[in-house]
């Protein structure tokens, strides 16, 4: 009764739901005290009042130096959270450390101490002792500093670790694609829209938020934040930005006000989710860029398809639900094809060095089952793929000058992108060169001494590098037949 004022009115099992939002009924701790003080509080409770101190454990990892030594102030190798602060930000941090936490396993965390007088990052494991063994002399200016601030006449040095680059430009890449996704937002208002009006990306993209949001859901119900965190990030830089957000370009640059008037809806709504799911981990990003997204979207949602509530605060904004009339898991593998297909023009693209500005004719040889699904969404791998001209023909062959691959039950010719007398010289030069290391491998592994006397994970190396040769050769010959070399 005294920890929830409403205990009796919230729910018919007061008791049960007073213990969940009880802020005590999760202890996290290191695994390094569980019989030493976890055990010890669940016996006494059970011994004095007859009950438990609290009903989950969230036992977490402990952060190791670059030698695997624990973090330590009297050690001299912890990091001063400030410090990453003002070199990565606070988000930056707190992402990288959430991001690691994936279990028991300990985490190492290579430090690194920035020389007040030249700033040069020097790591603790290979710069030299100075005075004592908390004085190091920098590998660049060679003067000495202090890590401990022990020393009065010695300036102290910052201790970092460059791992939190990874949360600063997670955080950069949010900040930049929210900003995109202002600038293609205009006069968006919440009108209730129906499955028919949405274009197939809109229902896909919502299908694959509304996967997120349970998978996110699923990790924070497990303890486990690298989980959620990783679910988030891969819908956002992959689904949302890489796909999402190249394919509506054209829409909400045309002149058709519908279909942009939509797109714009969706992507109001995507970034409203993503800034929510994201909030606990990088709150203060996502609580500004909240504020500036309530300016161009004060309103936002599809209606009944994806119904959203609205707050002034972003921490004070109800969690994310799923959106089960949006999903279609046949229209997710179907959306899976289409990006294999891109992805493999792409592929090509990069292989002969074409350049992304320049425009390809494709032509695609796809299975019966694929054929009207390509058909109809051709649009989508030509938008993505930077096709000019894009021609589906059954029993297409390869002709002079095409780059060919296999993708997903679909043969992809790709036109006027190699010279084939020059891609068969260098092909037979990769072959001889493919086939010394292959003769290289084999007289080691057919070394008895070799075998018998080295390490086996060595022994094991020059198997996998073998069997990787032979793979290559096999790739290579591979391509000089579609050559008909």
């Amino acid at each position: 009764d005294d920890c929830c004022d409403y205990a009796e009115d919230c729910c018919d099992y007061a008791e049960d739901c007073c213990d969940y939002y009880f802020p005590g009924s999760c202890l996290i701790t290191a695994r390094d005290i569980i019989t030493l003080w976890v055990a010890r509080m669940v016996l006494a409770g059970l011994y004095c009042l007859g009950d438990i101190p609290f009903t989950d454990v969230f036992i977490h990892a402990n952060i190791l130096d670059g030698k695997g030594v624990r973090m330590s102030k009297s050690k001299g190798n912890g990091i001063d959270p400030v410090d990453i602060i003002d070199n990565y930000g606070a988000d930056a941090m707190r992402y990288v450390i959430a991001d690691m936490q994936t279990g028991t396993q300990d985490i190492r965390l290579p430090v690194t101490a920035i020389c007040p007088e030249c700033d040069h990052h020097n790591d603790l494991g290979s710069t030299k002792h100075g005075r004592n063994i908390f004085c190091y002399v920098c590998n660049n200016c060679r003067k000495e500093f202090d890590v401990l601030g022990t020393l009065a006449d010695m300036k102290q040095a910052k201790l970092t670790s460059e791992r939190f680059e990874i949360g600063r430009a997670f955080c950069t890449k949010l900040w930049n694609s929210a900003r995109f996704a202002f600038m293609n937002m205009e006069n968006v208002v919440s009108t209730p829209r129906g499955a028919e009006e949405l274009a197939y990306e809109d229902l896909w993209i919502i299908s694959q938020l509304s996967r997120t949001i349970r998978e996110v859901n699923k990790g924070l119900e497990n303890y486990n934040p690298s989980y959620a965190l990783n679910a988030i990030r891969d819908f956002f830089w992959s689904s949302f930005c890489d796909w999402y957000l190249e394919l509506i370009k054209p829409r909400i640059n045309s002149k058709d006000d519908a279909s942009g008037e939509i797109a714009m809806q969706v992507l109001a709504l995507c970034l409203d989710q993503v800034l929510r799911l994201l909030h606990p981990f990088i709150p203060y990003i996502t609580e500004h860029l909240w504020q500036i997204l309530k300016e161009y979207a004060p309103e936002r949602g599809l209606g009944n398809l994806a119904p959203l509530e609205i707050t002034d605060q972003l921490i004070s904004a109800p969690w994310p639900v799923p959106f089960p009339l949006c999903e279609d898991p046949d229209r997710d593998v179907k959306f899976t094809v289409l990006q294999d297909i891109t992805r493999g023009v792409r592929e090509i693209r990069a292989e002969q060095n074409v350049p992304p500005k320049q425009k390809l004719v494709v032509t695609i040889n796809p299975s019966d089952e694929l054929w009207n699904l390509i058909s109809e969404k051709a649009y989508i791998i030509q938008a993505l793929a930077g096709i000019d001209e894009l021609t589906l023909k059954a029993g297409a062959v390869r002709i002079p000058g095409s780059a060919y691959k296999l993708v997903s039950a679909c043969q992809i010719f790709v036109h006027d992108v190699i010279d084939d007398e020059a891609e068969k010289k260098r092909l037979k030069e990769a072959l001889i060169q493919v086939d010394k290391e292959i003769e290289i491998c084999e007289k080691k592994l057919e070394n008895k001494n070799f075998v018998d006397r080295a390490p086996k994970e060595v022994v094991q190396k020059q198997q996998d590098r073998l069997s990787e040769h032979k793979a290559n050769k096999e790739r290579i010959r591979k391509s000089l037949r579609e050559l008909g070399d």
